[in-house]
């Protein structure tokens, strides 16, 4: 899209059968040339004409971790219609939010995985939940929203107006505290069945 002109220059048609079909994109991030894609099955790269460069089923990711407590796919409780997708050029891996099993046992547990593309290794970063979470039930809320920065991740959760920062070099986390004087800085938690 060419922001200046208003106009879009190009689309990406995704084929929905085939050996470059992709169904239901949750989530999808642009770096260069190629397309990053998360569906509920899979993560996919894509060239710019929408042909798979790259995929990996998450059946293969949960194998890589403590299957009893993390899952790459849905576990039904925090189903959405979007996913958190975030791709680090520097180190070539996805960085995502990883579901729990039971989303009533957040304490002591890890929120985001990182995917390095080549190896296709998963890797649970030290980034736990915070105390504004684990003792209440927020559903979508407490998934934490990403973005790379340099050495470090930059990400909240949006139950609460804080912005944490974890420095992937010496693995400390910051946080700061935002205070806003026309919302709550804290969201009411929600009901167990209204995700």
């Amino acid at each position: 899209f060419d922001l200046k002109e208003r106009k879009p220059i190009k689309q990406i048609s995704l084929e929905k059968e085939g050996a470059n079909g992709i169904v239901y994109p949750h989530a999808l991030t642009i770096h260069q040339d190629t397309v990053w894609i998360q569906t509920a099955t899979h993560f996919f790269a894509t060239d710019l004409d929408g042909k798979i460069i790259w995929r990996l089923d998450k059946k293969e990711l949960d194998k890589q971790i403590d299957h009893s407590v993390y899952s790459f796919s849905s576990t039904g409780v925090t189903v959405c219609n979007f996913e958190d997708l975030v791709y680090d050029s520097n180190r070539q891996e996805l960085v995502v939010p990883i579901y729990l099993l039971d989303p009533f046992s957040l304490e002591k547990k890890q929120a985001v995985a990182t995917i390095q593309v080549k190896e296709k290794k998963v890797t649970l970063l030290p980034i736990p939940f915070p105390e504004t979470i684990i003792h209440d039930y927020y559903g979508k809320l407490s998934t934490p929203q990403l973005l790379v920065k340099g050495d470090s991740l930059v990400y909240n959760f949006p139950n609460s107006a804080a912005i944490h920062i974890f420095n992937r070099k010496n693995g400390e986390i910051t946080t700061h505290h935002i205070e806003s004087e026309y919302t709550a800085n804290l969201s009411e938690t929600i009901r167990e069945n209204a995700n």
